[in-house]
């Protein structure tokens, strides 16, 4: 099995570590499996970032004709299905019309995606402390600005926020700016870009807002990007310890290694589970996790 020190590091699954060192582990080898959310957002990103790798298939996805289909299709290809596919198209116009009309704060034009001079999907290998990373920013101009789109249910400030939070979706803008950093000067602590997350609604009207990092939201993201590297930095020490030994590494842990307490808050269940199947525990709208390399 691939020493997961042999596998570049991608904030797709540094994250991971959030929920267990287990969870880390098995996401750097496996990936996930994508969620239907996960698919539609894909979707819309490809519809507009890059519209050649779409395939629209009006069938059932599964039995022999599926996988036929799936075998004679081009490994990177995202394969939609008809109602998916016209989401898509609706997010990407949606993406298009709000680069036009988006200015800064000095009311001078912002295109993020399309403008001049933007590089789209620009796969950046680079190297913290030694170890090997990838990233593929969105879209950046090196050393301006640097911008990740998301598809969320809601883009609702006060929902997106909590999102935000809970996603630690400021800490993938710090690590696509470390990467640019490192690309342009061979220091990935070189001065920040303008870093911008652009959330799309993946239902009409396809409301488009675009959010830049403050300093707190940096600080943030780059506390939790911090710990993630520290705690990869401890489990690959200790299976390459394992390794001189001649023993097999063991497995890294997940939540707890001893007996935890469970404890019930007493809550009614209404607010537990939320109204619908769509909602998080909170009660707030599910963010679509809208990851550009699955």
């Amino acid at each position: 099995m691939t020493p997961i020190r042999d596998i570049p590091a991608r904030w797709s699954w540094l994250k991971m570590f959030d929920r267990s060192p287990a969870h880390a582990q098995h996401a750097a080898r496996h990936g996930k499996d994508p969620t239907a959310a996960m698919r539609l957002g894909t979707a819309g990103h490809a519809a507009a970032l890059e519209p050649h790798r779409i395939r629209v298939y009006d069938g059932t996805r599964r039995g022999k004709a599926w996988d036929a289909y799936q075998a004679s299709q081009p490994a990177d290809a995202v394969i939609c299905s008809p109602a998916e596919y016209a989401r898509a198209l609706g997010m990407a116009a949606a993406l298009r019309r709000a680069d036009d009309e988006r200015t800064d704060a000095h009311g001078r034009p912002l295109p993020l995606l399309f403008g001049p001079g933007v590089i789209r999907e620009g796969l950046i290998e680079w190297s913290h402390d030694g170890r090997a990373a990838t990233s593929r920013p969105d879209a950046r101009l090196p050393g301006k600005w640097i911008a990740d789109l998301k598809c969320a249910r809601t883009g609702d400030p006060t929902w997106f926020a909590r999102d935000a939070t809970r996603q630690a979706y400021p800490s993938q803008l710090v690590m696509y700016d470390r990467a640019d950093a490192y690309e342009r000067t061979g220091d990935r602590r070189a001065i920040a870009c303008d870093l911008y997350s652009i959330v799309v609604e993946p239902f009409e009207p396809f409301v488009v807002t675009t959010y830049r990092l403050t300093a707190s939201a940096y600080t943030f993201g780059e506390r939790k990007l911090d710990t993630w590297w520290s705690l990869l930095s401890q489990y690959e020490a200790m299976d390459s310890a394992a390794i001189v030994l001649g023993e097999e590494p063991a497995p890294w842990p997940g939540y707890a290694l001893s007996v935890t307490d469970l404890e019930i808050h007493d809550m009614p269940f209404p607010e537990i589970l939320g109204g619908d199947d769509t909602a998080t525990a909170d009660g707030a709208p599910e963010a679509i996790d809208w990851e550009s390399d699955l």
